[in-house]
């Protein structure tokens, strides 16, 4: 087995004290790849019984190779700290590419990165432990999932399982399914990780858990239904899928996380290829992102020096026959005063071929004519203005609370050790160079500010309502929240709706002097329907999906139109729900 060193690099990102950067170096070829240490907290080595648990999960890991695993290349101790050594995965964790998408991923997409997480977490099934168990994860959420910049989602985390549920550190435990709740690790079987994809599809699509706002959350995952979903923003052959998945009890699930990803080609067969995520990712996270640019600087240097180092020295050149003096004939002046035999000289040492090269390496040039000291302040004006510029282009890398430059470490041990205490600098006389602003503030020219314009007073009809309700007048779109309409004076339809369930149409007149108000701010209530399987259920013309209904699906107070359709058969009521109130409706036979 080839052994390997590691050279740190620094911290994976400013501020960054969980992970830091390295380089993995073969000893037996010297390729050198980029890799990412793991801290593990103090708490795991003073334990004897957890450390020797993690030591053995983790090197269980290191077998795991499979292209949506981030694979694991050990335990490594530093300075008394000890870290998992992970393969270096160029992308994102999910949550970032949550916050990037704005909360959601596109549905193409986030059935990808799940189908993805799904392949991954059954082979670790598959390959389990040494006595035949299955190897669990207990901790999928956005922040053990890697989206590499070619598409592909990678399970992380494992290798130290041992240590999850990590959102237990100061933070609800959000991503967790009943059982866990109740009994730990110990009480995890594989439609345990199963309910965890189905809560990061759920996620991807919504942009939220389940039960996340609940007050007693821990309480609502173990009584609550699953909370309606809105065909509008989860399709119904998906919305079928997640019921499944997110069953409350287990043998309700999914049996394997491949049965998962069965179930979703099956449903949403037109999921993004890799190329297309990676594409939509490089759109939302370039590669001048700061934090992405950050990376790759740091790895770039860090093998640039770690290659050079590693070149042979250069052969020293042959040796030069002494140069005769020539005679004044030649038309160069003979040297005059002793001169040092040509032997008894010593050879410089010779230059390396991956040093910076010096003056002595450029190419011979005619000497310029020395310049004024016009020309001599031109320089430094030069020299401070583009000094400004590079400092500008460094900061959008530099930790927030001041510049800093890292010294270029020669080991791991000098990687990490703090930085030397700063020298204050000695003063400065003042230089009489303008700074380099002022060539800007020569073309600056004074504005002179515009009256301010004179507030139009609104027209038509002026409406405010719920800031999360779009306004919809006569079936036009006006706005969020607010909106101000030219409307002639009779009767018109307000539409009030959230873009999914939430609906209210009211009717409003603008009298003859052409100027309306409207203000509302309407509370939700309830409607509960129990009617036959695959009956399409309709409230204000908005499709609610097919019986049956889980959970209770929120309206707006007010008065609904709800109609039940089955075949040839319709059933139609108006009713009306005032706020926190819940309306049951029973059609059909089977229910009381």
């Amino acid at each position: 087995m080839a052994s390997s060193s590691y050279e740190l690099l620094g911290p994976i990102a400013p501020g960054a004290t969980r992970a830091s950067l390295a380089l993995r170096v073969d000893e037996d070829t010297g390729e050198v790849g980029p890799v990412v240490f793991v801290w593990l907290p103090t708490f795991a080595l003073n334990e004897e019984e957890l450390r020797t648990r993690m030591i053995r999960e983790n090197e269980r890991a290191t077998i795991l190779e499979h292209p949506n695993i981030v694979r694991v290349h050990g335990l490594e101790s530093h300075q008394g700290r000890l870290a998992r050594v992970v393969e270096y995965s160029d992308g994102e964790p999910l949550g970032r590419v949550l916050e990037a998408f704005g909360g959601k991923l596109p549905v193409n997409m986030a059935v990808r990165v799940v189908l993805d997480a799904c392949e991954g977490v059954h082979h670790a099934h598959e390959t389990g432990y040494e006595d035949g168990s299955s190897m669990l994860h207990g901790d999928v959420r956005p922040d053990t999932l890697m989206v590499t910049f070619g598409g592909v989602t990678r399970v992380g985390g494992y290798g130290a399982l041992v240590l999850a549920p990590k959102e237990s550190e100061g933070r609800r435990r959000i991503h967790a399914a009943p059982e866990q709740l109740l009994g730990g690790r110990e009480a995890m079987t594989r439609e345990t990780d199963v309910y965890l994809l189905g809560l990061v599809l759920y996620q991807c699509l919504t942009g939220k858990t389940p039960w996340e706002d609940a007050a007693d959350h821990e309480r609502a995952v173990l009584t609550e239904p699953l909370p309606f979903l809105s065909p509008s923003v989860v399709p119904p052959q998906l919305a079928q899928v997640l019921d499944k998945a997110l069953s409350r009890k287990a043998l309700g699930r999914f049996e394997t996380a491949y049965g998962l990803r069965a179930a979703l080609e099956k449903a949403w067969p037109t999921a993004s290829p890799h190329a297309s995520v990676a594409k939509a990712l490089a759109g939302r996270i370039p590669p001048s992102d700061p934090l992405r640019a950050g990376r790759e600087s740091i790895l770039q240097q860090g093998t640039l020096k770690r290659r050079a180092a590693a070149r042979p020295p250069p052969l020293p050149p042959p040796a030069q026959q002494p140069v005769q003096p020539q005679s004044q004939s030649a038309g160069r002046p003979a040297p005059t005063g002793p001169q040092q035999p040509a032997a008894s000289r010593e050879p410089q040492a010779p230059v390396p071929s991956h040093a910076a090269p010096t003056l002595l390496e450029l190419p011979a040039v005619a000497e310029p004519p020395a310049r004024g000291p016009r020309s001599a302040l031109k320089l430094a004006l030069g020299a401070v203005t583009a000094g400004a510029f590079l400092a500008a282009g460094l900061a959008a890398w530099v930790d927030p609370q001041g510049p800093e430059t890292p010294a270029r470490a020669e080991s791991p041990a000098a990687a990490m050790a703090p930085p030397p205490a700063a020298t204050p600098a000695a003063p400065q006389e003042r230089s009489s160079l303008p700074a380099p602003v002022a060539a800007l503030e020569l073309d600056a020219v004074p504005l002179v500010p515009a009256a301010p314009a004179r507030p139009q007073e609104p027209t038509g009809v002026d409406i405010q309502v719920n800031d999360e309700l779009e306004i919809y007048l006569d079936g036009a779109l006006l706005g969020r929240g607010k909106a101000v309409a030219e409307a002639p004076a009779g009767r018109h339809v307000l539409k009030l709706t959230d873009g999914r369930s939430l609906v209210s149409l009211r009717s409003i007149t603008v009298p003859p002097s052409g100027k309306a108000k409207v203000r509302l701010q309407l509370r939700t209530g309830f409607l509960v329907v129990n009617a036959p399987d695959g009956a399409l259920v309709q409230v204000d013309g908005v499709t609610i999906g097919h019986s049956p209904i889980r959970g209770q699906v929120p309206v707006l107070q007010g008065g609904h139109d709800l109609k039940i359709s089955l075949g040839k058969a319709q059933h139609e009521r108006r009713f009306t729900v005032q706020p926190d109130e819940t309306v049951t409706f029973n059609v059909g036979g089977e229910h009381p």
